[in-house]
C-alpha cells in the first residue's frame, strides 16, 4: 500500500483502484480518497483501506503529520449509495462493513500522536463532512461545500459526524448544521470552526503541503502533548486536566530540543 516517497508527492491520481492511495513524503503521509469517477463516495474497499493505511503509518515513526483529500473534481460525496442499493436484503450487512473499518480508522486518527490535516476542494457531503471533521485541522479551497446531507436521506448522522462536530462547533451551532442548513460554503464553514483555513482553490494543493510542514517541523513532544491534551479537555474533570498538563510539560521540558530552545532564549 505505502508507495516510495520522493522530494515532492505523487499529483493526485485519477486512476479509481486502489480506492485509497498512501504516500509518505519525508514527515508527512498523504491518504488520498481515490474514487474520482465516483466522486470519492466511501464504500467498504474504501474504509477497509483507510484503516489498513494508519496501520501503516503506525508503524512509520518519521511521520508527523497525516494529510487526508481527495482525488478528482471533489473531496467525497458521502457514503456510496449504489454500493448499499446494490446489497438488497444484505443493507444491515453492508452498513456494518462500511462502518466497522470506518470507525476503526477514525479512532486510530483520534489517538494518534500525529497531527491530521483534512484538504478539501469541492464538496463534502453527508460522510464526507464527517470526515473533514475527522482531523486536528482543515483547510478547503474558498469555492468548496459542505453539505450535510442525512437529514434528506431520512437518516442520521455517521462516520463522526455528530462527536466530532459537536467537539468542533458545540450543540447547538452543530444541531443548526446537521438539521437546519443545506449547504455551507468554505467561508461559513470557517466562520462556525469547521474549518481552520480558507485558500485560493488554484493554491490548495500547495497551501496544504505548506502548512502541513509547518505543522511537522513543530517540536514533537509539544504538537503530540498539545493534541492529547486538548481532545482529553472536554471530558476531563478540571483537576485531572491540570495534573495531566503538568506531567505533559514536565515531559517537554527536560526534551533536547526544549533545552536548546531554552537555552538560545536565556541567551538573547
Amino acid at each position: 500500500m505505502t508507495q516510495p516517497a520522493h522530494d515532492q508527492p505523487d499529483p493526485i491520481s485519477d486512476n479509481a483502484d486502489p480506492p485509497v492511495v498512501l504516500h509518505v513524503d519525508g514527515a508527512i503521509a498523504l491518504l488520498t480518497l481515490n474514487r474520482p469517477a465516483a466522486y470519492n463516495a466511501i464504500d467498504a474497499d474504501m474504509t477497509r483501506t483507510l484503516a489498513a493505511a494508519m496501520d501503516d503509518i503506525e508503524r512509520m515513526p518519521a511521520v508527523r503529520v497525516i494529510v487526508l483529500r481527495g482525488a478528482g473534481k471533489g473531496f467525497c460525496a458521502g457514503g456510496d449509495l449504489r454500493f448499499f442499493a446494490s446489497r438488497g436484503d444484505g443493507l444491515h450487512t453492508a452498513v456494518d462493513e462500511v462502518l466497522a473499518q470506518g470507525h476503526r480508522f477514525l479512532e486510530a486518527l483520534h489517538a494518534s500522536a500525529r497531527l491530521v490535516l483534512v484538504s478539501v476542494h469541492g464538496t463534502a457531503a453527508g460522510a464526507g463532512l464527517s470526515l473533514a471533521l475527522a482531523g486536528d485541522f482543515c483547510i478547503a479551497a474558498s469555492d468548496a461545500s459542505f453539505v450535510p446531507a442525512y437529514r434528506k436521506l431520512g437518516v442520521t448522522p455517521d462516520l463522526g459526524g455528530t462527536a466530532n462536530l459537536v467537539r468542533a462547533i458545540g450543540l447547538r451551532r452543530a444541531m443548526r448544521v446537521q438539521l437546519l442548513e443545506d449547504r455551507l460554503d468554505a467561508r461559513l464553514a470557517e466562520q462556525l470552526g469547521i474549518v481552520s483555513r480558507v485558500v485560493a482553490p488554484a493554491s490548495l494543493e500547495e497551501q496544504t503541503l505548506r502548512l502541513a510542514r509547518e505543522l511537522a517541523a513543530m517540536p514533537e513532544f509539544a504538537a503530540a502533548g498539545t493534541k492529547r491534551l486538548l481532545r482529553a479537555a472536554e471530558s476531563a474533570p478540571l483537576g485531572a486536566q491540570l495534573d495531566a498538563e503538568r506531567r505533559s510539560f514536565q515531559d517537554c521540558i527536560h526534551a533536547p530540543a526544549t533545552q536548546a530552545a531554552l537555552q538560545r532564549f536565556v541567551g538573547r
